[in-house]
């Protein structure tokens, strides 16, 4: 507070105010006194509150000290004035006030108030700096607006590779009354506080600052979201405009004399061309490598075959190259030092690995991957031997078709490029898997000859950009040597390769300049031009016309490539060879093309008309460059492995020859593949259908195994004759009259109306349901119904063929010998009529009427109704139970197998009848008259046979004079009617193994393997013992002095023609040398194709184990497919591949579905991986796929 400054001095003490002291002396001499007072200041705060609705508002004020000392009002009250004029009292005593006013801001604002000036209060001192600020939410929210900016990118003339940052400026009409985040559409939050107003922040756009042109480029940002929901949004875009700058790049000049040289789908892997290429499987074993053609990957690979199935450890198709495989390239001449690889079929997922070998020894490694989503960009990472990354260069690729050139030159740890002479391709991961489309190689000549006029006068000269900016799209380098300009194409990685020969260089081979002018092309901002000087005179090697004896090494029927290092050491001079020897053991040629001139020994010149070999003589000259070029080829005699050798003087070109010199060449032995075969043949004492083949009139006592049941028909083709009065309709409703002639009326529907072909040799095939009923007259009548019959089918009289591929009603087949195939269920009763009819229903039966004849019956499901044999020698074979049978009491002699229980009665009637029941009787079984029935229960045993018929239950086995148990025991008779209770078909094997080489240097071995013989069969020799199998279930067969065997094979069960097909034989052939050691040996594997049609049985087993269906054998093969068909032997994936030659043929039934739709099939011609193959699709199924190669006879029947 203000104390007082000034006290004056007492005026009156004279008196003592009768304060009763005693002795008190007053006196009157005082003087008055000043004072200084401290400056205590005292803080006044303001507060307010906000509202959100408008309101009136309080304002209050405080008083206090930061020393704690008394902040009371004294004097007078404390009138404090607010800068809009308010005033708000603090009275007398107190340290606080308030006031209430109106909202100054009602509809929402902000409001910010603060202290004017003060009266009364007696303070010293007062701070009045505090401030309130009141927010009223508002009730209409802010307008927003944002713009954007115009910039370059960044550092002009260096490529930094960073992102350019543009800026955006987002304001609002009016300050904020509450604080607001906004996020913009790349995800970038951008906070305000209240009050604020604008604000001006960077925003990264997706434009890389780098060397390519991209030219003004906009990039929209916009608002998408703000914390304030009322607040409108819509469209609140700005725009960042940004501008190329440019940043030039560097391009680099070598050279090198080397001799490119190409590998491909056609190129020799055998070293012929300086390169051999070997393929291993995942197993690690070596194999074949694949090729894929005529497609937009074209290229090879490798397939892993472990027991004849492709093994497929990738994703892809199993011809490429997938993880554990590899493709081993060996540089046999001279050491490489660039690759340029086009892969084929790898995508932006997949990564290629290169591992480069010199002398056995790993240098280092290369992958090459994309980026996960470009078809366009793909990334190659050098590493040292030791994992250690070199760099890392980027290129155009991952296309998954072909892609361009990548350059691959392996780095050392200064910058320099390494030499190798060998390349391993393999695939890292699981995901990866790819084709080489062809490796581009240079090799690098000998040192002997840098020299460029002694090179054939060649030069290659590489240009480089810079590495980490490969061009984009097509680039051109104008390069400019001895004055003259040249155009070179760059790949993908930015290389280019300009050859010249020495005139081309100019007159001074020691200074011959190369400058990149521009590039042209591939998108660049700029490319700073570049100068490089070499000089190609100078050699390592003397300067004398000499050379030394040399060596080389080939193999038995493999060409030689000769090489200038098999021409012993020769000087610098050395401009030619001149033959003075030929070799005795092969012959040397000269590779020459169309237009060039040659020279023979005598000097004559002639000009090449055709690319060819020309076979080089006694003192013929061949030049250097030739050599180094790879026209001089040594070609062993066939069959031989003799060593041998050539003289040579060597020539400097102008007449001059050295002394002779000598190159031995050793040709070692290798092992010529023997030439096998195997034929099987089905013995012609195999049982047949009628069981003939046994006592007792012809009755078996072996269940029915033969295959020659009818098997119906293909297609429409099997039956309609157009030739004939034909009639094609679709959905058939209305009812017309046949001749009596041969008629064929195809329906390719449903037939609702019943049919009357009259008499006649009648044809009718319907393509959906027989809803209305026929009767096709007397005749040899034949009927296809691809669908249900659901109405009743008179055959009449005659030798009629029915088939039905869906279920059956009645059907009246009538007198003649028919036969009738239902691959549904007899839902209702079938006549047979008299004659020896055929009956085949692969569902359940219901009831049968056989009729007077020899019939045969052969129900694979259940047989729910009664079945009546006629008189005659009848053959019943049930897969399922049987209900009741009964036969006729003048019947002959029967026989009826049942695989399931007998539900009812079984009487035989007259005659030697056989019956064998594998299940239960639970009714009885009747033998009937006859003076030699049998019954063979196989589901009984002895004491369940006497439980059977214990306490007077004799019964319910009767009239049977010879009685068979299960169990192997006999209960009536003496058993020799179950001697032979086994059916055994045979099959003659014929093998034969023969060497092609024969010169003598090789070996037969004298044992053929065989693999894949069927389950359950033993394989006898020819001296009639069995052969055991090896622990690998393989057999190994003995043959005779000629290379020649003969086999029997048995089976109780019939061998399909696809497992006979699928058994193998192999031999093998050793090269043996003079001290009876084999040094080389080799293998062939054959099967045996039967030429008939293809039982589909076993397809299934053949597509697991081989990935298709191969019909090549120069027999003429027949397959006829469904769709269900290929459902059932396809796999998992619906698919099924065919191959072979012109002699197959391959048929497509279309079939009605069980919702009476067709299943119809379609054929397009494959293209891409599938060109050369015909695509066959169904409606009932568009995941089925069947690939026919397209010299395949082929087509679609209804």
């Amino acid at each position: 507070y203000q104390d007082v400054t000034n006290v004056p001095a007492p005026t009156d003490l004279s008196s003592t105010n009768n304060s009763k002291f005693e002795g008190l002396n007053p006196v009157n001499n005082a003087t008055a006194k000043e004072f200084v007072d401290s400056i205590d200041t005292t803080t006044v705060t303001l507060t307010s509150e906000s509202t959100n609705d408008g309101k009136d508002i309080k304002i209050s004020v405080s008083l206090s000290n930061i020393d704690g000392m008394d902040t009371k009002v004294t004097n007078t009250p404390l009138v404090i004035t607010l800068n809009d004029g308010t005033k708000i009292t603090i009275p007398v005593g107190e340290t606080t006030g308030n006031i209430t006013v109106p909202n100054p801001a009602p509809n929402g604002g902000v409001v910010t108030y603060s202290i004017s000036k003060t009266t009364g209060g007696n303070y010293e001192a007062l701070d009045k700096n505090s401030t309130t600020t009141v927010v009223t939410k508002d009730t209409v929210p802010p307008t927003v607006t944002i713009t954007g900016s115009t910039v370059s990118e960044s550092n002009t003339g260096t490529v930094t590779g960073n992102k350019t940052i543009g800026t955006v400026t987002i304001s609002f009409n009016k300050p904020l009354t509450e604080d607001l985040t906004i996020t913009l559409n790349n995800g970038q939050k951008i906070d305000f506080k209240v009050g604020d107003t604008t604000k001006t922040v960077e925003v990264e756009t997706s434009r890389v600052d780098d060397a390519y042109k991209q030219g003004t480029t906009t990039e929209t940002v916009s608002i998408v979201s703000t914390s304030n929901s009322k607040i409108d949004i819509t469209d609140k875009t700005a725009t960042i405009t940004i501008n190329d700058d440019v940043d030039p790049i560097d391009v680099t000049v070598t050279a090198v004399v080397t001799t490119p040289k190409v590998i491909d789908v056609n190129t020799k892997t055998d070293g012929t061309t300086g390169v051999t290429i070997k393929a291993y499987g995942s197993d690690g074993k070596e194999t074949n490598l694949t090729t894929i053609t005529g497609t937009n990957h074209d290229g090879f690979g490798v397939e892993t075959k472990i027991n004849g199935n492709s093994v497929n450890n990738s994703n892809g198709d199993t011809k490429e190259l997938g993880v554990g495989e590899k493709i081993v390239v060996e540089f046999t001449d001279k050491d490489v030092n660039s690759l340029d690889v086009s892969f084929a079929w790898r995508n932006n997922h997949e990564t290629a690995k290169l591992t480069f070998i010199n002398d056995g020894k790993i240098i280092g490694y290369a992958t090459v991957t994309g980026d996960g989503s470009s078809t366009t960009k793909a990334i190659v990472t050098y590493y040292d031997e030791n994992g250690e990354i070199l760099k890392v260069v980027n290129a155009k690729g991952s296309s998954d078709k072909v892609d361009e050139l990548f350059t691959f030159e392996l780095p050392d740890s200064n910058g320099g490029i390494v030499s190798f002479d060998t390349v391993e391709f393999s695939a890292p991961k699981t995901v990866d898997d790819y084709l080489i489309n062809s490796i581009v190689y240079k090799e690098v000549v000998n040192t002997s000859i840098t020299d460029v006029l002694t090179d054939g006068g060649k030069v290659t000269f590489n240009i480089q950009v810079d590495e980490n900016y490969p061009p984009q799209g097509k680039a051109t380098a104008i390069v400019e040597v001895n004055g003259k300009e040249y155009e070179v194409s760059l790949n993908a990685t930015g290389r280019g390769t300009l050859e010249l020969s020495s005139s081309d260089l100019g007159t001074d081979l020691s200074n011959v300049e190369v400058k990149v002018v521009r590039i042209e092309g591939g998108n660049y901002e700029s490319v700073n031009s570049t100068t490089a000087e070499f000089d190609f005179t100078t050699s390592v090697t003397g300067d004398n016309l000499s050379s030394s004896n040399d060596n080389i090494n080939t193999y038995e029927d493999t060409a030689y490539i000769l090489k200038v290092t098999d021409f012993g050491e020769y000087g610098e001079k050395v401009q030619e060879f001149k033959i003075t020897e030929l070799p005795t053991n092969g012959k040397l040629y000269l590779t020459v093309t169309k237009g060039e001139t040659i020279i023979d020994k005598y000097g004559n010149e002639t000009i090449v008309t055709e690319d060819t070999k020309v076979e080089i003589s006694k003192d013929q000259i061949i030049s250097l460059a030739d050599i180094a070029a790879g026209k001089v080829v040594f070609e062993p005699y066939e069959n031989s492995d003799e060593n041998g050798s050539f003289e040579f003087q060597a020539g400097d070109g102008k007449g001059n020859f050295s002394s002779e010199y000598t190159t031995t060449i050793d040709v070692k032995a290798v092992a010529d593949t023997p030439k096998v075969t195997i034929s099987i043949t089905p013995s012609i004492d195999n049982p047949s259908s009628d069981g003939s083949n046994n006592q007792n009139g012809g009755t078996s006592n072996s269940g029915n195994n033969s295959s020659d049941w009818w098997e119906g028909y293909s297609s429409k083709d099997d039956i309609i004759d157009t030739s004939r009065n034909y009639t094609k309709t679709g959905d058939y409703n209305s009812w017309k009259n046949y001749t009596n002639n041969s008629d064929s009326i195809e329906i390719n529907g449903n037939q609702s109306q019943w049919i009357s072909t009259a008499d006649g040799n009648d044809n009718v095939y319907i393509s959906g349901n027989n809803n209305g009923g026929m009767n096709t007259g007397a005749g040899d009548d034949r009927v296809f119904i691809q669908g249900n019959s659901t109405s009743e089918i008179t055959l009449d009289s005659g030798n009629d063929e029915l088939h039905i591929i869906g279920n059956s009603s009645t059907i009246n087949a009538g007198a003649g010998d028919d036969k009738i195939l239902i691959e549904g269920e007899a839902t209702n009763n079938i006549n047979l009529g008299s004659g020896s009819d055929e009956l085949h229903i692969i569902g359940d039966a219901s009831t049968i009427s056989a009729g007077d004849g020899n019939d045969k019956i052969r129900i694979d499901g259940n047989a729910k109704g009664t079945i009546e044999l006629g008189n005659g020698n009848n053959y019943l074979e049930i897969k399922g139970n049987a209900s009741s049978i009964q036969v006729s009491q003048n019947s002959g002699n029967d026989r009826v197998i049942v695989s399931g229980n007998a539900t009812n009665n079984i009487s035989l009637g007259a005659g030697d009848d056989y019956l064998e029941l594998d299940g239960k009787i639970q009714n009885y079984v009747d033998g009937g008259a006859g003076n030699n029935d049998s019954v063979y229960l196989k589901g009984y045993t002895l004491s369940e046979y006497q439980s059977l018929i214990a306490n007077g239950n004799e019964w319910r086995v009767q009239n049977f004079e010879n009685i068979k148990l299960g169990d192997g025991t006999i209960v009536k008779g003496d058993g020799s009617v179950f001697a032979d209770t086994t059916t055994v078909y045979k099959y003659d094997i014929s093998l034969s193994a023969q060497l092609t080489d024969t010169d003598g240097s090789e070996k037969l071995s004298d044992t053929i393997t065989l693999k894949n013989i069927p389950e359950d069969s033993k394989l006898y020799g020819s001296d009639g013992n069995e052969i055991n199998a090896n622990d690998d279930g393989s057999y190994t067969v003995q043959v005779d002095a000629n290379g020649e065997a003969k086999l029997t094979l048995t089976n109780e069960n019939e061998v399909s023609d696809t497992d006979l097909n699928s058994i193998k034989a192999s031999a093998t052939s050793n090269e043996v040398n003079e001290n009876d050691e084999v040094t080389d040996s080799a293998t062939s594997t054959v099967d045996n194709i039967l030429s008939t049609d293809i039982n589909l049985d076993n397809l299934s087993s053949i597509i697991s184990e081989n990935g298709e269906i191969n019909l090549a054998n120069g027999k003429a093969e027949n397959i006829s497919l469904t769709l269900d068909d290929v459902l059932k032997i396809s796999g998992e994936d619906n698919t099924i591949k065919i191959s072979g030659d012109e002699f197959d043929s391959v048929t497509f039934k279309n079939t009605v579905g069980d919702d009476g739709k067709e299943n119809a099939w379609s054929k397009t011609e494959g293209t891409g991986a599938d060109k050369g193959y015909d695509i066959y699709m169904n409606s009932g199924d568009p995941t089925v796929q069947v690939k026919v190669e397209q010299p395949i006879s082929d087509g679609i029947t209804n």
